[in-house]
């Protein structure tokens, strides 16, 4: 990401606020890249072969010299233009603390048009990227103390999604959230995934019965054990018994 980018260098042209009628444009090649917060609205673009949808509170960055294709709806957005950036990855960044970000960057929007500093400019825009890049580190903190804490507990079959979510005080949309950023599953995936590992750990070491492992790894019961086995690694757990 490039707020993470810990080389980043760019000079600023200009910042300046953007509304678009619905529809598509073909766009091509420019000197100068874009950092775009959407204000409102939704686009599509079409760049080096990738898709990327970008949402209402989205950022995309758009580098220099491509061509690309974007599929408008109505919507307004404030848009930095730079130039000698040696970050060159089309990306989209979305965010949870939408109210900070979008306050940050009506503030740089307002102080460009007072007086167009450079260095001010340069200085607020460093900042918007060091919360992106805090938000990121605090999703970190919280996923290791997640997994940490399912990965002690695993084996509780009555261990749901819902008691983790009691337990550290969070809602199960923000624990999605922070599972598919961190590792690209969800967390009730992430939780099938810690015992289907042990359970094939103990079947290799061939020291316990399927009933026994089922248990030890947290399934309600050997059936339902034997049966997302198969789904998920391709064969029975008795195949390792044998």
């Amino acid at each position: 990401m490039i707020y993470n980018f810990d080389s980043l260098s760019f000079q600023l042209l200009t910042i300046i606020r953007d509304k678009h009628f619905a529809g598509v444009y073909d766009v091509q090649k420019r000197q100068y890249a874009a950092i775009s917060y959407k204000i409102s609205g939704e686009a599509e673009f079409e760049i080096m072969n990738k898709k990327l949808t970008v949402k209402q509170n989205d950022i995309v960055f758009i580098p220099a010299n491509m061509d690309y294709k974007v599929t408008y709806t109505e919507n307004d957005s404030i848009i930095i233009h730079i130039t000698d950036c040696n970050y060159d990855t089309p990306e989209i960044i979305s965010f949870e603390n939408k109210a900070e970000i979008e306050y940050l960057f009506f503030n740089l929007l307002n102080e460009w048009k007072k007086n167009h500093s450079v260095n001010q400019a340069k200085s607020r825009i460093y900042d918007i990227f060091f919360n992106l890049s805090e938000e990121k580190r605090r999703h970190n903190r919280m996923f290791e103390e997640i997994s940490s804490y399912m990965e002690k507990n695993f084996s509780n079959p009555d261990l749901g999604i819902d008691d983790v979510c009691r337990h550290f005080f969070i809602s199960r949309t923000n624990l999605q959230r922070i599972f598919l950023k961190c590792v690209g599953i969800s967390p009730k995936q992430y939780l099938l995934k810690l015992k289907l590992e042990k359970s094939f750990r103990l079947l290799k070491d061939g020291e316990m019965s399927i009933k026994e492992i089922a248990l030890s790894c947290g399934f309600a019961d050997e059936k339902y054990f034997s049966r997302v086995f198969r789904e998920k690694i391709g064969c029975p757990p008795s195949h390792f018994t044998v």
